[in-house]
């Protein structure tokens, strides 16, 4: 039998290889194993290790009971000697002697069992047969499993990495090779910091330090890494903490490059924004009245957000929501929007419906739905008694209250055909005096302040 061909155990026959020179001792082996038993056995004999190697070289055996005491090997090396030239069959070692230390030795170098035969029965030996040949299958299978498993993280165009305690690498897979230009045993020892962009490291750091304090702790985010050629690439980081074999801390950081998808979706997003310009200017030529007002809003309410320490996603969603915060108006009739003089209460009703369309108009478009704060709500008040829904408080979101207070500030301080700008002691005042009522007063004061 050849490494990785162990025969299942309800085979019909098992061939067994016995080394024995002791004729008395081989033929009461032979006949434990030839007794009523489950399992049959077939029994080759030999009585010298030249011609045990030899059968193990020419034939097949599902196990070896192996003495140590042949007439020209003693002890263990003739273990060795057969261990090293028996193609990976399991070998039972038998001794007449009770030695522990012969025993351990036996063990540790390879074999599957230790054996004195003066006190071996037929159920001892039987049952020793059967674990040695389940022992090495499990064996077997466990370095084909890592074999097939180092093969898959050689072969990955994943980057695999393993870092200890300190953040340095101690393992670095051939894909950092092929994927960014790092001979992997040039990365052992490096900090995993080094070859991060550095508006990246602290969040790297930060997850670095959770997997140091919780076993089962898993997580994942975009990074920046450092190509050799020192261009930066984007990959979607997977990182999870683990103990290796010897107990010793490592997380594993598996990660797969996205930078093209990130920069699709950058060019896809600046497509989006340059639509919502195109939209927010189309009002702006519509409505004269408030030319320019859509920048200057805007401009104020990210400075706003971003005070606030709004940042990511949602600044970008506030972003979208301040252009096309009057979106709506492009529903009401110019008769209406374009009107010089006071509005009746019946136009002013209409005027009024510009929220709800804005949010007809955008809500069926999947990635503005996150963007619709502003245009569906700013113009609910703090007290409940704004349109077109009647929120009140918190209940009004965040982005909206924000906007709400730079949109008035901008209809104070600016020239309209209708009314001159105030004097922006006025306007403070003014913004002051509807805390509470019209706006959040905790982001009246923070307005006040920041500006």
């Amino acid at each position: 039998m050849t490494e990785g061909h162990l025969r299942f155990l309800t085979d019909e026959v098992l061939r067994v290889l016995l080394v024995e020179d002791n004729e008395d001792h081989s033929n009461l082996i032979r006949m434990f194993l030839e007794r009523g038993s489950v399992q049959r056995f077939e029994v080759v004999q030999v009585h010298r290790l030249k011609e045990a190697l030899q059968k193990v070289r020419n034939e097949k055996f599902d196990v070896v009971l192996l003495d140590l005491s042949l007439p020209e090997s003693q002890g263990l090396s003739t273990f060795y000697s057969l261990h090293a030239r028996g193609g990976g069959v399991p070998i039972v070692v038998l001794s007449g002697t009770d030695d522990e230390l012969i025993a351990i030795e036996a063990v540790r170098g390879g074999a599957q069992d230790y054996l004195v035969k003066g006190r071996a029965d037929h159920q001892l030996v039987v049952r020793s047969i059967r674990y040695a040949i389940e022992r090495k299958r499990a064996e077997i299978a466990l370095r084909r499993s890592e074999e097939h498993f180092r093969s898959l993280i050689e072969n990955a165009s994943d980057l695999i990495a393993l870092v200890d305690l300190e953040g340095r690498i101690t393992y670095s897979s051939p894909s950092h090779q092929r994927v960014l230009g790092y001979l992997p045993e040039n990365l052992l020892s490096r900090k995993f910091m080094e070859i991060l962009h550095p508006d990246d490291s602290a969040l790297a750091e930060q997850i670095l330090e959770h997997c140091r304090t919780s076993a089962d702790f898993f997580t994942s985010t975009e990074l920046r890494i450092r190509h050799q050629d020192s261009s930066w690439h984007v990959f979607e980081s997977h990182f999870k903490p683990l103990l290796d074999r010897t107990d010793e801390f490592q997380v594993a950081i598996n990660s797969r490059e996205i930078t093209e998808r990130v920069q699709k979706e950058r060019e896809l997003a600046l497509a989006y924004d340059a639509t919502l310009e195109g939209w927010s200017h189309a009002l702006e030529l519509r409505d004269k009245e408030t030319d320019g007002h859509s920048r200057r809003v805007l401009d104020l309410t990210l400075k706003m957000a971003h005070a606030l320490g709004i940042n990511g996603s949602d600044l970008i969603n506030i972003h979208r929501g301040a252009l096309l915060h009057d979106i709506g108006k492009m529903g009401i009739p110019d008769s209406i929007l374009q009107k010089r003089g006071e509005l009746t209460e019946e136009e002013w009703h209409i005027m009024r419906q510009h929220p709800l369309y804005a949010y007809e108009m955008l809500s069926p478009i999947t990635y503005l739905r996150p963007a619709l704060d502003i245009p569906y709500c700013h113009h609910e008040k703090w007290d409940g008694s704004g349109y077109p829904r009647g929120l009140k408080g918190e209940e009004i979101p965040l982005p909206a209250r924000i906007f709400a207070i730079v949109d008035v500030w901008d209809a104070l301080i600016s020239d309209r055909p209708y009314s001159h700008a105030w004097p922006i002691e006025n306007a403070k005042e003014y913004i002051r005096s509807q805390a509470g009522a019209h706006f959040d007063p905790k982001l009246v004061e923070a307005f006040l302040t920041i500006f």
